[in-house]
């Protein structure tokens, strides 16, 4: 049998209304009221006046009242044939199909009922999409043969509606012989035309009807109907309100038009006609529910639409239009499970629907399966091959699996397909960049930028787009352009800060982090502005303190929980960054970036099982920016022979990236390969967009080489691009250095280090004054360096050496130990303090150089330092075996040599010392050592 598909039947709901048109009018009630009269003779009714009362609230539309009084005349009179068949009718008027097959079925079979109660019932299973049923009503018990025709009409709605279009038309056929004026009869008809593909009969049936009758309710809603389907909204328009001039209240009517004033853009309007079923029909009624969902929808609330579009769905979930509206509510509301089902549902009954298939595509794509979300973009395409939406997604696709290139091909051809989208130039900068033309990225923010909708959002991306090819000038420019039209805005001062941060002017750059600071507490990107300031000027409190600050107002945070990681690893408080980098990847655990970051943690603290269990989950397969990250990884770990592994099949994927490129130039500097080094800056320094790093090396290379005219040039190239940046004074300070000329070194490295106040630069100016011979005040500035930065470890190891060679081993002695202190396994420190302290202190002399050679077994030098300390201490034999040991893994070593003579002659060995110390004094080479070796000498030969 044939089961009706669908609560809203979109082609034939309108023949719904056929049985409320005549019951407005009387016609219809008069009509049962006579064959009930006919077929059970005289009836006397105790409860007239409430029947009438009933009757009369139904005409007015009242059906509620006319409900509450049908119901309790039936309590008195069960059996009464007119209130049962009228309370069936309202509830047939009110959509709801079940009510009114449960009065018409009470203490009944279908067979024991009037003609006219059994027209109803066919109704009732047509609403509930009961086919079987429908189909088993005998129509042989019918003798009125418009009673018949009607029956024979639902029959053919519920074929048509279950896409059986053959039956229905051989239905609606049979209706309109028994009964030649039938309008629904046509009307179905005229659908079935429609269905065949042809629309001129179908709209000519319509217009013949309205003809013939102008007020023809069931064909104006069909006309009406036909325009919506041919996208004549207008028309739509005044034919359905043409209906609600004769019906104000019509169900269908209101439906319609709401959905078509949606298409008009009027949704003020269409709420007002949505109000209007809900009062009239109640809010659950199924048209005001999915009426509801779609103005909720166009209205951009997407959760009142899902949810309404959802409780159509529970009416009947095969209702298409509303699956479909659902899904992309919940698209829009990022429920991306949901949306893909759906869409999968919709795409069963309509497999060639290119718009369900580009949501569904996103969906997948949001939901992290790029793959299939591939499939049926390129699908799309194929058809449709300059659909702008799926050429964003699949650059998006691309762009998700690393596929650069190909999603730069994609953005070029959406420039070229909608010139005037500014957004796709956003995506086209945006997809330079991550190919590594910066170039070209900075020519399309331009492009967005000279738009006149473009934002101030594309202004700040220009000016760090300048600050990424170290190109502070344009970045000035642009960023004093914002603040001049914004002086008030939170991104015009970030710029402007993160112009004076490049450019090395830090105290400027705090003015403009603090104002943002003012604008907008605890704003992210000012608060690690600081804090980075802060870092530079070795105060790494004050910079957890920012970033803490700034964690309370955005607790989740990626960049503010990656910096303060940072800052307490370097405080050595392990515990609470390792805490912030897991809440990182909790918070987003496919965010590649925080995988790589708690991977690189782990692996600086050797704890490889940690590494293991990060990377075990499935978003940690390769991906552009994780392998970027594994390179610096490497790097920072000193694995640079994997790194260079890496970076080679990187560049293999992405030659253009001068970032990689440059990164494979230090990685080669670090493994010794210096001409591989050489050759890359040198090739990286020939483009006009050079990275001010890689000038800064191809000054270094052009230092060593002497080519003091080309490193002047160079230097004043970097110059033009970055200004009076402290590394401008700090490279023009090596430079007079390597020409020994110191007395400019100092100059120059005073004026850098007045730029940036930091470590490093004061290493540099400290070391100048020294080699000048001003050795006060180069231990001054480090004593006074120290005084306010405590935990400056690198200052306190260069004082420390200053002392040394300054002949104050006790201050020395006591620098060198609060260093060892913070870092225990500093090799050099820990050799350092053995040697000072194996006379005055020869047991703990001892322990250190035990740590040292744990550390460095294979250090010469390290070995050598063991055995005097032994030797201080008395074990004689002990020292001789490290002192032999050194002397092996270093035999060239003329100290080692001198020291090993000294053993010996402690030991009692004298001829072996002596032969020794002749074969050390015997070589040419000059070293600091040579009287001590000779006045040895002397005395085991007795000539002193």
């Amino acid at each position: 049998m044939i089961e009706r598909r669908g609560v809203i039947c979109e082609c034939c709901s309108v023949l719904l209304s056929s049985w409320r048109g005549m019951m407005k009018k009387g016609f219809f009630l008069s009509c049962i009221l006579g064959v009930v009269l006919i077929g059970c003779g005289e009836v006397k009714l105790s409860d007239e006046e409430l029947f009438e009362r009933a009757h009369s609230s139904f005409e007015s539309e009242n059906f509620r009242s006319s409900i509450t009084d049908l119901k309790t005349l039936l309590q008195s009179q069960p059996q009464n044939p007119q209130a049962r068949e009228l309370l069936a009718i309202i509830y047939l008027q009110l959509n709801d199909g079940a009510s009114a097959e449960a009065v018409l079925l009470h203490d009944r079979s279908v067979s024991e009922m009037p003609e006219s109660s059994a027209v109803l019932l066919a109704e009732s299973y047509y609403l509930q999409a009961k086919g079987d049923e429908l189909f088993q009503i005998d129509l042989d018990q019918f003798t009125n043969t418009e009673l018949l025709s009607k029956t024979r009409v639902f029959r053919g709605m519920n074929a048509l509606s279950g896409q059986f279009s053959l039956i229905a038309k051989e239905e609606f056929s049979e209706a309109k012989q028994l009964s030649p004026s039938s309008v629904l009869a046509e009307l179905g008809l005229a659908r079935i035309d429609a269905l065949e593909g042809d629309i001129e009969q179908a709209q000519a049936r319509v217009e013949a009807i309205l003809e013939r009758d102008p007020s023809s309710v069931e064909a104006l809603l069909l006309a009406g109907e036909q325009r919506t389907n041919s996208e004549d909204y207008s028309s739509a328009y005044e034919r359905f309100s043409q209906v609600l001039l004769l019906e104000p209240n019509h169900l269908m009517a209101l439906y319609r038009r709401s959905l078509v004033l949606i298409k008009l853009d009027r949704v003020a309007e269409s709420k007002s006609d949505v109000s209007k079923l809900e009062k009239y029909y109640g809010r659950d009624n199924i048209y005001s529910v999915y009426s509801r969902g779609m103005v909720s929808f166009a209205s951009g609330d997407f959760r009142t639409a899902a949810e309404s579009l959802d409780q159509v769905l529970l009416y009947g979930e095969e209702n298409y239009p509303a699956i479909y509206y659902s899904a992309l509510a919940h698209y829009q509301l990022g429920e991306t499970e949901v949306s893909s089902q759906l869409l999968n549902k919709f795409l069963l009954r309509y497999p060639d629907s290119t718009s369900a298939k580009r949501i569904l595509a996103s969906s997948l794509l949001r939901s992290g399966n790029p793959d299939d979300a591939e499939d049926l973009i390129l699908e799309v395409l194929d058809e449709q091959a300059d659909d702008v939406f799926s050429l964003n997604t699949l650059g998006v696709i691309y762009n998700r699996k690393g596929m650069h290139k190909e999603n730069l091909k994609i953005r070029k051809t959406v420039v070229n397909v909608d010139s005037e989208d500014i957004e796709s130039y956003r995506n086209l900068a945006d997809a330079y960049a991550k190919t590594g033309d910066d170039e070209n990225s900075i020519l399309a923010l331009l492009d967005v930028v000279d738009h006149g909708e473009s934002s101030e959002m594309d202004k700040a991306m220009l000016v760090k787009a300048y600050l990424k090819v170290g190109d502070i000038a344009n970045a000035s420019k642009h960023a004093n352009e914002m603040l001049e039209s914004a002086p008030e805005s939170i991104n015009a001062n970030l710029m402007s800060a993160a112009v004076y941060f490049e450019s090395g002017n830090y105290q400027r750059a705090k003015e403009y982090f603090n104002k943002t600071l003012s604008l907008e507490k605890g704003n992210p990107p000012a608060s690690s502005g600081l804090a980075a300031i802060a870092m530079k000027e070795g105060s790494f409190g004050v910079a957890e303190d920012y970033y803490e600050d700034s964690l309370k107002h955005y607790p989740k945070d990626l960049q503010i929980l990656f910096n303060l990681a940072i800052v307490e690893d370097y405080l050595g408080k392990r515990d609470e960054a390792e805490s912030h980098l897991k809440s990182a990847l909790e918070y987003y655990p496919e965010n590649m970036s925080a995988r790589m970051k708690l991977v690189v943690f782990y692996r600086l603290y050797h704890q490889y099982e940690s590494v293991d269990r990060v990377l075990s989950s499935p978003f940690a397969a390769s991906d552009p920016l994780g392998d970027s990250l594994l390179i610096d990884a490497k790097m920072v770990l000193g694995d640079n022979e994997s790194a260079k592994t890496l970076l080679v099949s990187f560049l293999d994927k992405y030659p253009n990236d001068l970032k990689a490129r440059y990164s494979l130039a230090m990685v080669n500097y670090r493994l010794g390969e210096s001409e591989e080094y050489r050759k890359s800056i040198e090739e990286l320094s020939k483009n006009e967009l050079a990275h001010p790093n890689v000038i800064k090396e191809l000054v270094k290379i052009q230092i060593f080489d002497r080519d003091y005219n080309a490193a002047a040039n160079s230097i004043e190239r970097l110059y033009s691009k970055v200004g009076d940046r402290s590394d401008v004074f700090a490279l023009r300070g090596d430079l007079s250095a390597a020409k020994s000329n110191f007395g400019e070194a100092v100059s120059n490295y005073r004026n850098s280090f007045s730029l940036d106040n930091n470590n490093i630069a004061l290493v540099k100016l400290s070391s100048a004054l020294w080699k000048l011979g001003e050795h006060s005040d180069s231990i001054a500035l480090m004593e006074d360096w120290l005084g306010n930065h405590p935990d400056d470890n690198v200052i306190a190891f260069d004082l420390a050496n200053r002392y040394l060679m300054n002949g104050d081993d006790e201050k020395s002695i006591q620098l060198f130990k609060s260093v060892v202190e913070a870092d225990p396994d500093n090799v050099i420190v820990l050799n350092n303090l053995a040697w000072l302290m194996r006379s005055s202190e020869p047991k703990q002399s001892v322990e250190y150089a035990a740590r040292a050679v744990a550390l460095a077994p294979n250090s010469g030098t390290v070995k050598d330092t063991y055995a005097m300390a032994l030797l201080s201490s008395g074990d004689l034999s002990k020292a001789k075996y490290f002192s032999d040991k050194a002397r092996e893994l270093d035999s060239n070593n003329k100290s080692i040599a001198l020291h090993r003579a000294i053993i010996l002659n402690h030991l009692g060995d004298k001829e072996e010392a002596r032969v020794e110390l002749i074969s050390l004094l015997e070589s040419e080479v000059e070293f600091g050592e040579r009287q001590e070796a000779e006045s040895l000498l002397r005395e085991i030969e007795g000539k002193n």
